[in-house]
């Protein structure tokens, strides 16, 4: 039987061979999420957009800019992402503060990733729901009143 050596760099990365292959499923199944997330919201988006045009038609007939139009259609789908946050760092959390507690090093969990997530979150939000957004406050109020 030939002598098997490793070297310590081998021996551990077969520690934290597991932990990689479930950081490589849960960024896949992460990705996913997000992609079908966002694919809901530009659906719901364009729902809403669709249902609204003759509401938009006469706030642009009573003289409201395309920018109010924006601000009003993203702020409404704004308001659920940043309840979900809200709702999600508790148990984002106390899930990672069990996660990390199996680890020899101490690691903190700081209130930056966090806020980093939220900002990610309203990012992908905001730029789903723009197209919508920007397409229903360019139309024509007289096309939009004439719409149904």
């Amino acid at each position: 039987m030939p002598l098997a050596l490793k070297t310590a760099d081998q021996r551990l990365a077969d520690f934290y061979e597991a932990d990689d292959r479930a950081t490589h499923l849960f960024a896949i199944g992460a990705g996913l999420a997000v992609l079908i997330g966002c694919v809901g919201l530009w659906g719901l988006a364009s729902f809403n957009t669709a249902r609204r045009t003759k509401e938009i038609g006469i706030r642009k007939t009573l003289g409201a800019s395309s920018g109010d139009i924006v601000k009003l259609l993203v702020g409404q789908f704004l308001r659920p992402v940043l309840i979900a946050n809200l709702v999600a760092w508790p148990l984002a959390y106390f899930a990672m503060r069990t996660w990390l507690a199996g680890f020899s090093d101490a690691v903190t969990l700081s209130l930056v990733y966090f806020l980093g997530a939220s900002a990610l979150a309203i990012v992908i939000a905001v730029l789903t729901v723009l197209g919508q957004s920007l397409r229903a406050s360019r139309a024509a109020p007289a096309w939009a009143l004439r719409h149904d």
